[in-house]
């Protein structure tokens, strides 16, 4: 089988996937050691002393949606601009805590897998009604399920055989392959009414058991929401209508802020984010975020197709100075390949710390050592702080005497061209948000598949990654993971450079509120003005 044909078969992805990353790469959501059984009396505990809080939801809570939604189904959404929306009207069986360090209950009260995390238990809630009245129990669940596996989010569901929601308040799942991450990824499921899926109409409008319901979606304007007054978590919410304003355009979002037009504004641009944060009328949740900057390499291409080359350009980048520079503080270096924070973490020996004289001492023993020429390719207007960030990899670069062409292409663009074999780039600079806290690129979609390397290339990764992925959460797992990431520093498939911090401001007497370290399910329940 030749090379070509070998990658086509072993990488090929469906179009979904292509899409999911396209989606990805244009800002968009892709898809800590937790216990199999958790604990916590519901995904809406937050330290506040009850004697500050409204005795009921009152008042309108403005938060400036960054663009308009393509999608409202929550099987389907990607961007935070649909996901704001959705993650107050939708609730989940499981949910991450506000610090995002443990997985707390939503409409699953418990849950637990058999040893090898091919059978999954989730004990429901009860008494619990969608917006519409519907009841949920199992069969809801099972429907919500089986209207997943036709869509985006269905590759959550990969190599499910069986449901069985025989005991309404206990559902119960079965893989072929053990699904270890499973309780991770319904921090992504929302639960849908039964009845709106029946319909088919959740393109249209949003029902679930969430603290708020559906009430307009006025094109191109704003999505508003109102307090659902049957919410199972009683006292929940504090506010009475969350009005999501589509004002695409940052400086606007700002002016907006300053005028008191809008009440919070979500991933705030570093540049603008320094003199918001001293202005006292505003305050700001910062988060290390989930969103993680990678330099992406081609294999399939010379002279990147040699670990030396990437190993020299992994030590020429100085990626504290990026960091603390040009993204003005507003990101930490990533030694890993996985997100700080994410199940599994580790700092890996393997390291590059910047050091031009072994960057260069590296490209003279690929035999580079009078200079070379590459080809890069970055995101326009979509990544933080791109284009700098870009440029300072590209002129640090030119120091050791790597000579790059810098291509500043449109999303759709450039996400075609990563997933492509036929790539005219040697690399990318791109970032990838990792949704559920797990090893999320490397099981779904599997970012080593947009290195366009042959199966024998990555054979060494691949055989880890397929036991990290195979193995049920503990000790055994937890080395594997280890041993990925620091065979993944040697061999460099791409670059981790830094994991984002994201920060969300808002008017300085709005309360309980804390940005996603996911970076695109941002929750209002807990929210509230003083």
């Amino acid at each position: 089988m030749s090379n070509d044909s070998e990658r086509n078969h072993i990488w090929h992805a469906d179009i979904k996937r292509r899409i999911l990353l396209q989606r990805v790469l244009t800002g968009a959501a892709v898809l800590p050691g937790l216990d199999l059984l958790t604990r916590g009396s519901g995904v809406l505990a937050y330290a506040h002393a009850r004697a500050t809080l409204p005795s009921k939801a009152t008042g309108t809570l403005r938060v400036a949606n960054p663009g308009e939604p393509n999608f409202i189904d929550p099987a389907d959404a990607l961007e935070i601009t649909e996901f704001g929306p959705i993650r107050n009207v939708y609730g989940g069986l499981v949910n991450w805590d506000p610090t995002y360090t443990k997985l707390i209950p939503d409409l699953a009260t418990s849950w637990k897998s058999n040893p090898d995390a091919t059978e999954w238990t989730f004990m429901l809630r009860s008494g619990v009604t969608f917006h519409d009245g519907t009841p949920f129990d199992s069969t809801a669940a099972r429907k919500t399920i089986e209207y997943y596996k036709g869509k985006t989010w269905g590759l959550v569901w990969a190599n499910l055989v069986k449901i069985d929601d025989s005991n309404p308040q206990v559902l119960r799942v079965f893989f072929s392959k053990p699904a270890p991450d499973l309780a991770r990824d319904q921090s992504l499921v929302r639960m849908i009414s039964p009845k709106l899926i029946a319909a088919k109409a959740v393109a249209k409008q949003m029902v679930g058991t969430g603290p708020y319901r559906f009430k307009a979606w006025n094109k191109g304007q704003s999505i508003i929401l109102e307090a659902n007054p049957s919410y199972w978590d009683k006292g929940h919410p504090f506010i009475q209508e969350i009005q999501f304003l589509t004002i695409a355009d940052k400086t606007a979002a700002v002016n907006a802020l300053k005028a008191g037009d809008v009440d919070v504004i979500m991933k705030v641009d570093p540049k603008q984010l320094q003199a918001l944060a001293k202005d006292p009328r505003f305050g700001v949740a910062s988060n290390r975020s989930w969103l993680q900057g990678w330099l992406f390499f081609k294999w399939n291409l010379t002279p990147t197709n040699d670990v030396r080359v990437r190993q020299a350009i992994a030590y020429a980048v100085d990626l504290p100075t990026i960091t603390k520079e040009v993204m003005l503080g507003q990101a930490k270096p990533a030694p890993s390949p996985l997100p700080y924070g994410t199940y599994g973490w580790v700092n890996p020996p393997t390291r590059y710390p910047y050091n031009p004289t072994k960057a260069r001492a590296l490209l003279k023993a690929a035999g580079y050592g009078s200079g070379l020429s590459l080809k890069m390719g970055s995101q326009a207007g979509v990544l933080i702080l791109g284009d700098e960030v870009s440029q300072a990899v590209v002129g640090q670069l030119s120091e050791v005497g790597i000579n790059v062409k810098l291509d500043i292409m449109e999303p759709g663009l450039l996400a075609t061209e990563i997933a492509s074999n036929h790539a005219t780039h040697h690399l990318f600079h791109a970032e990838f948000g990792w949704v559920d806290g797990s090893e999320f690129h490397f099981t779904v979609g599997n970012a080593l598949s947009y290195t366009s390397a042959t199966t024998k290339q990555l054979q060494k990764i691949q055989a880890i990654v397929d036991k990290t992925t195979t193995t049920p959460d503990g000790s055994q797992r937890l080395q594997y993971l280890a041993a990925l990431q620091n065979e993944f520093m040697q061999e460099l498939p791409y670059l981790p450079m830094y994991d984002a911090t994201l920060s969300d401001v808002f008017q300085a007497n709005i309360k309980g509120y804390s940005n996603p370290r996911d970076g695109y399910l941002p929750y209002f329940g807990n929210a509230y003005r003083v």
